[in-house]
């Protein structure tokens, strides 16, 4: 120890305890924890991918399956309703009942059309009854139902158009009476119930029955003229049988004449 300076002892420095403390992940340890982290958050991707795209499928599944039940509620529904009416387009009258066939309405495969009731109108406010043209196609791929406001229309007038179905192939009709028939030629009398068969992409070909009130066209009968009563002869006044005139005048002489006897005088004398 110098002389006015304290000397403390020098330490030495602890070389395993500072080497512990710094001490950390190496570069390969660091990579593999990416890596299993990596594998982990791709697996949970792909789980949640998965239920995304069930669900989405789930639900356009739905939407479809609903898209085809309300189609089949509207058909439905305008086939029981059906009517046997002829309709007029210009001043063209068709005298078919039922229009159904190939091309019918500008369709790709078979097409329908007839006239149907029940159209609502509360209390009258709009100009129209309730009857209302109606029109079954394919276009495009697309089942569309087209309806008129008015059942007799002027040439050239555009429907209405509604599409009901997505993605439809192709639609064939069939009719019963009797039997089932692949045409319908009878134009005044409706069938009994009619078959469409629809070829859809998700569904493939889907097949609906639906029954039609039976009708017949109900032909207008001639029409009776009623004869002259001024030529008939007149049954209630007793006839005249030439004894007297229009004045009357042969038959007071006749009632006198009665009132004689054979001689001239009265009979009974002169008493009635």
């Amino acid at each position: 120890m110098r002389k006015g300076k304290w000397l403390w002892p020098r330490r030495e420095p602890m070389l395993g305890v500072n080497q512990a403390k710094q001490q950390g992940f190496t570069l390969l340890e660091i990579l593999i924890a990416i890596a299993v982290f990596s594998v982990l958050s791709l697996a949970a991707y792909q789980v949640l991918q998965g239920v995304i795209s069930s669900d989405q499928i789930s639900s356009e599944h739905t939407q479809r399956l609903k898209q085809l039940q309300r189609a089949m509620l509207i058909i439905e529904r305008d086939m029981t309703q059906m009517v046997a009416r002829t309709t007029r387009t210009g001043a063209e009258p068709s005298k078919d009942l039922l229009r159904a066939g190939k091309f019918v309405a500008e369709s790709e495969s078979d097409g329908i059309e007839f006239v149907r009731l029940g159209w609502s109108n509360p209390q009258g406010q709009f100009p129209r009854s309730n009857l209302v043209r109606v029109a079954y196609r394919v276009k495009e791929n697309n089942l569309e139902r087209l309806y008129f406001l008015y059942p007799d229309i002027v040439s050239g007038q555009e429907p209405e158009v509604q599409v009901l179905i997505h993605d439809v192939n192709s639609l064939t009709l069939r009719y019963w009476d009797k039997s089932w028939q692949t045409s319908w030629s009878q134009k005044d009398k409706l069938p009994a119930g009619i078959a469409m068969e629809f070829d859809f992409e998700a569904y493939g070909v889907v097949t609906r029955l639906f029954l039609t009130p039976q009708g017949e066209a109900v032909k207008a009968r001639k029409p009776v003229v009623p004869e002259d009563p001024s030529c008939k002869p007149d049954e209630t006044s007793p006839p005249n049988n030439g004894e007297g005139n229009e004045d009357g005048e042969g038959g007071e002489e006749g009632e006198e004449n009665d009132n004689n006897g054979p001689n001239g005088g009265p009979v009974n004398g002169g008493r009635r």
